[in-house]
């Protein structure tokens, strides 16, 4: 026996003696047994253990009383190596100042812990982290609140279960946490004292199914409290929850994820609106004994099944939804009436105990199976309710009865049926009826009959042995108590799996298995969409038929008729054919799933328009000699002649200057081979001819308040700004440059946190396009995880590399998806796509990179979608008046070039240009704002789309900053404004009486003494401007010295524009 060591046994005799143990204090305490009143064993063995000597493995003991005896000695730690389980159940310790859970952090072989009622834990330590092997945590105490520490538990891979069934004062999760194996988590909150920030998230808890957080200290008047539930919020099936709970006593749901799928909320959570897109997949959602007052949905969850809101306050609550087969519980609330009207999916309604709830129950709830309307003032009900009231499907609470002698008003007669041609067509022995006043469904010996749009429409399925006809036959349908006759007929649709068995330049043969009924007339189709026709019975349901060319990838093979459809998924390799069929192209070549010809990228000649280059794959057998078999036209209207051509690159000439803009390129190979690249070209207007400015000088002084006071207006009616300052606002903004950025460690998000002030900037997919602008395909960002590595190129820049890991989805293979974030302390210049870009000190650049994505069409194009959250109005106060800042700029293409994120006087910019790589070589890029969905009055989420032509290396490379509006406070509306704005006026005012008088003696004066007048005008113009200069000093001197040329710049702009207009004037009238 290895259980002789000295700090084993004391370890035990520890135990013993702290918890009144009857037991041995000595090795044979692994042989007594207490009995089954107490419970209390030590376990021994040797054959499991990590050295395979005799340890103790097992402690489990209930105990009550108070422990007598020789009192502990005091313990720091246990020496138990082999321990594995230890349940711990007592009423009392004999020394309560020695933590249980002090002694157990040591105990890493621990593979379950169950403490319960233990009065030595006073306190959970900061380091009780860190076990391996541990598997389940439970801990029992419902008197003593304790602070849950933020590592409590951490780094513990084989944790599966976590309770903690105690009142928690304080606790906080986020993401610096990982439990890999965590499924259930189960945790009190007294919701008395202390914080609670709770952030689940999937990158810590990747495998959490079942959370709960248990309200045990409830402060409520529960007088109208019919049924009571304790907990708080359960949530099943659960990928990612972010709540802030219990701070202040109130909780509340920040966020969710769209794999939740079962949420209960109780007291004292707070949830006035639903926001759908965060809990898209929810099914159950229960509110109880919330003390809500109103609640509605943003949009309802599609999945949502089940709504239960109990125990409430709600006087006006919204349930005007289309989910399918929706059910609302309403109990114990304070409903009046309805605001909207009723969806006709609603199935179940129960508003029992509202007591004051008197709206009309009308016609429009016949189509509710479960009706509920007991303890309210409602005082009648429609001839429906009382008519199937008794049936088998219809359901019917109320403390209303029937009028007396009351007979169906003729609702039965008036039953019709909208079936076409009266025909019951059922697929796979199921059908449906539909029509007007066909009630609630019923069970029969050979089908059933379930609602789907109670008293509409029936699902009907038949269970009988006998085969159904395949002709239309005469049935008997009984709908409870309404009988009526249809036509039943089999239209079964069974199609086996399609395979390939010949692939021409032209089209494809496929051959299926399909059995069908004659009887109807029936099309077949690839995707819905292309004819698939030569069809040819070649055995019994057997067939062939011939389809275009189609591309690599899945496609559908639909069979259809008026009444049913049915569809099976194949995939098309055309590779692995042309390698099968071809011998590896008889060894002179190789086989490709490239759809030619591909145009990736294209451009002008920079020295002569009239020269256009495209570049891309045109197949490996393009006439390189024969250019008369290449026909390319520029916007469909204009011939563009050879020059040069290659595999990659063909070289042409146009006969007439292009238009400035973009540009399309249509391409034809051979007479057959055919590609259209959508504004792939882009001519800019050369700078030798610059456009004349829409703005002039004094225009821009007068919109922008004179360049906000950092800048000055040059001729062009541009802001010139000062060093820091943002030329996109005119100078309102000033970078910031002294800041801590820090990347996001398992997705490349650009985030910035300024005083806690945040902004982000996600990656929500990649689109694939078709040429009608549609989504082909889509990959989901979130679907995947991203592997990340650091590193610092210099004392000032960091670079942070991402790469998403998609080899779980055999779809988008071999794509990759590489991801880059940089910035730097210092200002830098990088160059992209041709261009020199200025990034400012702490702004970030983001850049991705696409490659290997495999398209389904060369037709088809990219594009990357980011999401983020934006203001729906912002603005600020400049001199007394708001000035309103866009969000979203846009150049003269209507492409966005600028996004502004204003936020407490913190302004967030990002950059997007023109330009992205396409294998390679510079091209023009689209950015457009996808859409805006509102989630509140104040706030949209917003879809941002750049897009690329179709590249097999396809980068793009905006970039973000931070900035402070309007730093140093000018044009603060105060009383000194308002003097300064006076003077100003009082000078205008002024001018504008001398130019009048002005005018009035020129006109009488003649042409001999004109030179005369004009010294006497600038006379006076002088004097004017002496005037205007004495009424400088009025103005309160500022403190900032620095202030005083920008003073006499403002009197300049007051005068000079007027003495120039008086100049002109005598100019013209001198020589008239």
């Amino acid at each position: 026996m290895y259980m002789n060591s000295n700090s084993r046994i004391a370890s035990a005799i520890f135990l013993i003696r702290q918890y009144g143990i009857p037991k041995p204090e000595n090795q044979s305490l692994c042989e007594s047994y207490s009995g089954s009143k107490m419970g209390a064993r030590f376990v021994c063995d040797s054959s499991n253990t990590f050295d395979e000597k005799y340890h103790i493995v097992e402690i489990t003991f209930t105990l009550t009383g108070i422990p007598s005896g020789n009192p502990p000695s005091l313990a720091k730690s246990f020496t138990m190596p082999a321990l594995q389980y230890i349940e711990l159940r007592s009423e009392e310790v004999a020394n309560r100042s020695i933590n249980i859970l002090e002694l157990l952090k040591s105990v890493k072989s621990l593979n379950i812990i169950i403490l319960q009622g233990d009065r030595s834990i006073s306190y959970i330590p900061g380091d009780f982290n860190n076990f391996p092997n541990l598997t389940s945590f439970f801990l029992f105490d419902y008197n003593n609140p304790l602070v849950v520490p933020h590592t409590f538990l951490n780094n513990s891979i084989s944790l599966q279960s976590i309770i903690a069934w105690f009142p928690i004062s304080s606790i906080t999760v986020d993401d610096s946490l990982y439990f890999p194996s965590l499924t259930d988590y189960y945790f009190h909150s007294n919701c008395t004292a202390g914080s609670h920030h709770i952030n689940i998230t999937a990158k810590s808890f990747p495998n959490l199914r079942k959370l709960s957080n248990t309200t045990v200290h409830l402060n409520k008047d529960v007088t109208k409290l019919k049924l009571m539930y304790v907990f708080k919020i359960i949530v099943f099936y659960i990928r990612y929850i972010n709540l802030i709970c219990c701070s202040n006593r109130h909780c509340v749901i920040m966020a969710g994820h769209d794999t939740a799928c079962h949420l209960r909320i109780g007291y004292p959570f707070s949830i006035e609106t639903f926001i759908a897109t965060l809990y898209s997949n929810l099914t159950y959602l229960s509110m109880q004994e919330m003390g809500l007052t109103s609640f509605s949905f943003i949009q309802a969850p599609q999945q949502l099944k089940d709504l239960y809101d109990y125990n409430n306050n709600n006087d006006n609550i919204s349930i005007d939804t289309n989910l399918c087969q929706f059910e609302r519980y309403l109990d114990n609330n304070d409903l009046q009436n309805f605001s909207t009207n009723l969806p006709n999916t609603l199935r179940t309604l129960s508003i029992s105990y509202n007591y004051n709830f008197n709206g009309a129950i009308t016609e429009s709830f016949c189509g509710i199976t479960s009706l509920r309307i007991d303890s309210t003032a409602i005082s009648s009900l429609p001839s429906c309710v009382w008519c199937y009231k008794g049936t088998s499907r219809y359901d019917v609470i109320t403390d209303l009865q029937a009028p007396p002698n009351f007979q169906c008003p003729g609702i039965y007669p008036q039953i019709t049926i909208n079936n076409k041609d009266n025909l019951l067509v059922t697929n796979n022995n199921i059908a449906t009826i539909k029509g007007n006043n066909i009630g609630y469904g019923s069970y029969e010996s050979n089908y059933t009959l379930n609602p789907t749009i109670s008293n509409q429409e029936l699902s009907f399925k038949y269970t009988q042995a006998t085969p159904i006809p395949e002709i239309p036959t005469l049935v008997t349908i009984i709908l409870d108590p309404q009988i009526v006759q249809m036509m039943m007929v089999k239209d079964d649709i069974n199609i086996g799996q399609p395979t390939i068995l010949q692939i021409n330049q032209n089209n494809i043969i496929i051959k299926f298995n399909l059995d069908y009924n004659p009887y109807f007339n029936h099309t077949i189709t690839i995707d819905n969409s292309t004819a698939c026709t030569n069809l040819t019975n070649i055995s019994p349901s057997q067939f062939e038929c011939t389809t275009p060319l189609l591309s690599s990838g899945d496609h559908q093979l639909i069979v259809s008729n008026s009444y049913i459809q049915s569809q099976v998924q194949f995939t098309i390799n055309l590779r692995s054919f042309c390698q099968q069929s071809t011998n590896n192209c008889y060894g002179n070549g190789k086989c490709t799933i490239d759809a030619y010809p591909i145009i990736s990228s294209g451009n002008y000649n920079s020295t002569n328009n009239k020269y256009v280059e495209l570049n891309g794959d045109f197949g490996p057998s393009i006439p390189i000699s024969n250019h008369s078999n290449v026909s390319i036209i520029i916007n469909s209207t204009i011939n563009c002649v050879v020059e040069s051509l290659s595999q990659f690159q063909i070289n042409c000439t146009i006969d007439q200057q292009p238009s400035f803009g973009l540009a399309s390129v249509q391409l034809k190979l051979n007479n057959d081979l055919n590609t259209t690249a959508r504004n792939i070209l882009y001519l800019q207007s050369p700078p030798s001819q610059p456009s004349p400015s829409p703005i002039s000088k004094s225009s821009c002084e007068k919109n922008t308040s004179n360049c906000y006071g950092h800048g000055y207006c040059d001729d062009n009616g541009k802001c010139q700004c000062q060093h820091g300052y943002s030329d996109i606002d005119n100078c309102l903004s000033k970078y910031i440059i002294n800041m801590t950025i820090t990347p996001n460690t398992t997705d490349p998000t650009v985030s910035f946190d300024i005083d806690g002030i945040d902004f982000l900037f996600e990656m929500f997919s990649i689109q694939e396009l078709n040429f009608d602008k549609n989504i082909a395909k889509e990959l989901f960002i979130s679907n995947y995880t991203w592997n990340v590595n650091k590193t610092a190129t210099n004392n000032h820049t960091t670079i942070v590399n991402y790469q998403l890991n998609t080899l779980s989805s055999p779809t988008y293979q071999p794509t990759q998806v590489l991801s880059t974030i940089s910035f730097s302390t210092q200002p830098r210049t990088v160059e992209f796509g041709g261009q020199q870009l200025f990034l400012h000190a702490n702004s970030i650049k983001l850049e991705v990179n696409i490659s290997k994505w495999q398209y389904s069409s060369n037709l088809s194009t990219l594009r990357v979608v980011f999401k983020t959250l934006i203001n729906n109005n912002q603005s600020i106060k400049y001199d007394c008046t708001d000035k309103d800042i866009s969000t979203l700029s846009f150049d003269s293409l209507s492409m966005l070039q600028y996004l502004r994120v204003v936020k407490d006087d913190i302004q967030f910019n990002g950059r997007f240009i023109d330009v992205a790589m396409s294998d390679g070589r510079p091209t023009y890029s689209q950015t457009q704002n996808i859409s805006s969905t509102p989630i509140n009055d104040e706030q949209s989420i917003v879809m941002i789309g750049i897009g690329f032509p179709q590249c097999q290396e396809c980068v793009l490379d905006p970039d973000f900053s931070a900035l402070v509006v309007n730093p140093d406070n000018s044009g603060k509306c105060n009383s000194i404004a308002n003097s300064k704005w006076k003077i100003i006026v009082i000078a205008v005012c002024v001018s504008l009486v001398t130019i009048s008088i002005i005018f009035v003696i020129v006109k009488v004066f003649k042409r001999k003494v004109q030179l005369k007048f004009t010294k006497r005008l600038n006379k006076s113009f002088n004097n004017l401007s002496n005037i205007a200069t004495k009424m400088v000093p009025i103005i309160p001197k500022q403190p900032n010295t620095t202030q005083q040329p920008q003073q006499q710049q403002e009197q300049q702009i007051n005068t000079n524009p007027v003495h120039n207009k008086i100049s002109d004037w005598v100019n013209t009238r001198t020589h008239k």
